[in-house]
C-alpha cells in the first residue's frame, strides 16, 4: 500500500510540474505573433490594443476581451503560489481552466478565419493542451 501511495504522489508531482511549466509557456505565448493582419504578424495583446484604439471593440466587449486574456497569466501565477503551498489540485484546476480558454478561443479563430493565425497561436495551443491535460491528471489522481 505504501508503494502505491508513493507512486500516486510521484505521478501527481510530475503532472503538477508539467502543468505549471506548460501554463507559464502558454501565458508567455500570448506575446508571440498570433495574427497575420496586413503587415507583420501581431501578438494578441497588440491586436487587442489596436482594436481598442480604433474603437472596433468598446464597452463591455472590450472589458470582456481584456479580462479573458488577463485571466491566463493571473491564474498561472496563482497556480504557482498554490503549488508552493502544496495544493496540487488547486494549481491544476487553475491552469487547466484558464488554458482551456486559450484552446477554445484559438479553435474558434481557426474555424472562422483559418488564414489569420500565425505560428504563435500554434505554440500557444500546443502548450495549453499540455497544460490542460496535465492539470486534469494532477486534479484527479487518487490520494
Amino acid at each position: 500500500m505504501a508503494d502505491r501511495l508513493d507512486n500516486v504522489r510521484a505521478v501527481r508531482a510530475k503532472a503538477t510540474v508539467s502543468c505549471l511549466v506548460a501554463g507559464v509557456a502558454t501565458a508567455c505565448s500570448l506575446l508571440l505573433p498570433w495574427f497575420h493582419v496586413g503587415g507583420p504578424p501581431r501578438s494578441t495583446l497588440e491586436v487587442i490594443a489596436a482594436a481598442g484604439a480604433l474603437d472596433v471593440i468598446e464597452g463591455r466587449t472590450r472589458a470582456l476581451v481584456v479580462a479573458a486574456w488577463t485571466v491566463v497569466p493571473v491564474s498561472v501565477a496563482l497556480a504557482l503560489f498554490a503549488a508552493a503551498a502544496r495544493r496540487a489540485r488547486l494549481a491544476g484546476g487553475l491552469v487547466a481552466g484558464s488554458c482551456s480558454l486559450v484552446v477554445g478561443i484559438a479553435c474558434l479563430l481557426a474555424l472562422t478565419r483559418p488564414g489569420l493565425l500565425a505560428w504563435g497561436a500554434v505554440v500557444a495551443v500546443s502548450c495549453a493542451i499540455v497544460a490542460v491535460s496535465t492539470g486534469i491528471v494532477s486534479m484527479v489522481v487518487d490520494r
